[in-house]
C-alpha cells in the first residue's frame, strides 16, 4: 500500500468526521474544508479533471438518493434537511460526503476498480455503520433501522456500477 493511498484515506476519514460533526451542528463548512483538502490532493496527483467528473456524478446521485430516503422517512435529517416546494431534500453536508467519496474512488479505493463485486459488498456493508455513526454523532435520525436495507441495496448497486466503470489508468506518482 502506497503512502498516497494512506494519505487519501486519512483525508477522507477526517472529512467524514468533520462533515458529520459539523452537520449535526448546522455547520456544513467543516466538511467543505475537508473537501478542499481532498481537492488539493487530487490536484497534486494531477487527476483533478477525472476526479471532478466523479465528484459531480456522486454529488447528484447522492443528493437524489438521500433526498428520496429523507422524503420517504428512511432517514430524518431534522432541521438540517432542506425544503423546496414541500419536498424534503438532503442537507448540504451529506452531499459533501458524497463528493468526498468521489475524491477517493480513484485513489484509496482504486483497488476495487478491478473487483466491482467486492466493492459492492464492501460499500453495502459500510452503509449501515456509516449511517449509524452519523446517528450517533447527532447528524441524522434513523426512525426504523430495518429500513437501512434499502440503503444497503442502493449502495451495493451504485458502487458495483461505479467500480465497474471507473478508470484509474492515468494515476501515476506526481
Amino acid at each position: 500500500m502506497s503512502v498516497l493511498v494512506v494519505v487519501n484515506a486519512l483525508l477522507f476519514q477526517i472529512t467524514w468526521f468533520a462533515t458529520l460533526i459539523g452537520g449535526a451542528q448546522g455547520q456544513w463548512h467543516w466538511g467543505a474544508m475537508g473537501i478542499v483538502a481532498l481537492l488539493c490532493f487530487s490536484a497534486w496527483r494531477r487527476s483533478l479533471p477525472r476526479d471532478l467528473m466523479l465528484v459531480a456524478t456522486l454529488a447528484v446521485v447522492g443528493f437524489c438518493l438521500d433526498s428520496i430516503w429523507a422524503a420517504s422517512g428512511v432517514l430524518d435529517y431534522g432541521s438540517q434537511a432542506n425544503q423546496l416546494a414541500g419536498l424534503t431534500l438532503a442537507p448540504v453536508w451529506i452531499v459533501l460526503l458524497w463528493m468526498g467519496v468521489g475524491l477517493t474512488t480513484r485513489h484509496s479505493l482504486k483497488f476495487l476498480a478491478d473487483r466491482p463485486a467486492l466493492g459492492a459488498v464492501l460499500a453495502g456493508g459500510a452503509a449501515i455503520p456509516s449511517y449509524l455513526g452519523g446517528e450517533r454523532l447527532g447528524a441524522v435520525v434513523i426512525p426504523e433501522v430495518l429500513a437501512l436495507g434499502f440503503i444497503v441495496v442502493a449502495w451495493g448497486t451504485l458502487f458495483f456500477v461505479l467500480f465497474k466503470n471507473v478508470d484509474t489508468t492515468d494515476l501515476s506518482a506526481p
